[in-house]
């Protein structure tokens, strides 16, 4: 198709695509338990992983009681399949054995700062600002086209 302009996609748009087609999540932290390596606020992505290859020191998230928790592997017990994990500000292992099932991936990246940026965005509030912001984007639209045609 001759003539055919592309449609540019945002970084955002970029990155949660990326993260989808590689299996990938992202997380906000909320708490201090992996504090200092990995502080409040921070944004972490985490990609698939098959349970049994994880190792001790491993930062993982996976799912308790309806929270997502990130916190570092102390040991995988591989026939009970479950992980013991502890936060790194926390003195002693989580209570609870993590089982296999309950693992999301493990941590690959992770930046300061910007978890509370994607909190806020998928947020209540934020969801409603996004919305006001793609209806204005599309009414400029709306409006350039019919200056361009009038």
């Amino acid at each position: 198709m001759a003539g055919a302009a592309k449609k540019k996609r945002s970084p955002f748009g970029t990155f949660l695509l990326v993260l989808k087609v590689t299996g990938g999540n992202a997380f906000d932290i909320t708490s201090g338990s992996m504090e200092p390596e990995i502080p409040v606020g921070s944004l972490v992505i985490t990609k698939d992983v098959s349970p049994e290859t994880l190792v001790q020191g491993d930062v993982i998230a996976f799912q308790s009681g309806g929270a997502v928790v990130v916190h570092r592997v102390a040991e995988n017990d591989a026939a009970a399949q479950e992980l013991i994990t502890k936060g790194d500000a926390n003195e002693i292992e989580d209570l609870r054995p993590v089982p296999y099932a309950a693992v999301i991936g493990l941590v690959t990246h992770h930046w300061d700062g910007l978890g509370a940026v994607l909190g806020y965005i998928t947020g209540g509030s934020g969801k409603i600002i996004l919305l006001c912001l793609i209806a204005c984007g599309v009414l400029l639209q709306m409006a350039g086209r019919s200056m361009k045609a009038g």
